[in-house]
């Protein structure tokens, strides 16, 4: 895979075509090709066309990017905007980002999304601007839209917590898997949606997760995005 770039850049292009090119390599290749592909697209002016899975090639090699769903496109736009409010499950499961789905309930200082049993996910407040307005953003009561929660927005605990949290969900856990120093945990909502938590390795023993463990969900909504959902 090394030799193969290696021989596509000593060509001299002025476009460069890529179709998962770090997939073959290690972790260590990878960071060294993307690098050196970003270092020769800077000072040569290339024009990168790129095919991937992958979103840290997003992050490292895109200024904008197309995002196709069975041939059809679904999201486009700066690469930032687009991997920070993710409008599709494919982006939002390559962003770890869980996508809830309802009806707006609130307006943009007080934005929330009214779940399909009622209750309702609070947001932070959104930017009512004329950008915001352009992109299709402010919000509409009634009108579908979408909760965009961070897996490090949700806490995890046995019951929920004392206080009075504005938002605790009811999840039963359907899945764990290492990533890097946490533990991504996948959950089943009440309202049959799913959500991923990022916890610690201690949180999971001392929590006792474990497949199928219903746990509470607590969400940051200083952290939560609501948007308006997009036809």
């Amino acid at each position: 895979a090394r030799v193969a770039l290696a021989r596509a850049l000593a060509t001299g292009p002025r476009l460069l075509v890529l179709d998962e090119p770090m997939s073959a390599l290690d972790v260590t290749a990878r960071q060294e090709m993307r690098r050196l592909v970003s270092r020769r697209c800077a000072e040569e002016g290339l024009t990168l066309l790129l095919v991937t899975h992958d979103v840290l090639d997003l992050t490292a090699l895109a200024e904008e990017v197309v995002v196709l769903d069975r041939g059809r496109v679904v999201e486009q736009g700066p690469t930032a905007r687009v991997l920070a409010a993710p409008r599709s499950d494919f982006v939002a499961r390559l962003t770890g980002t869980s996508v809830l789905t309802g009806v707006i309930d609130g307006k943009a200082g007080a934005p929330g999304l009214r779940l399909p049993s009622g209750r309702v996910i609070h947001g932070r407040p959104q930017d009512d601007s004329t950008e915001a307005a352009d992109r299709g953003e402010l919000l509409s009561p009634g009108a579908p839209g979408v909760a965009l929660v961070p897996p490090d927005a949700v806490a995890l605990y046995r019951e929920a917590p004392e206080g009075s949290p504005r938002n605790v969900l009811t999840g039963r856990v359907t899945g764990l898997e290492r990533s890097g120093a946490l533990v991504s945990v996948r959950l089943e909502l009440e309202e049959g949606q799913r959500l991923s938590a990022a916890v610690t390795a201690g949180a999971v023993a001392e929590l006792g997760i474990a497949e199928g463990r219903q746990v509470c969900c607590v969400i940051k909504a200083v952290q939560v995005r609501v948007v308006a959902r997009r036809a």
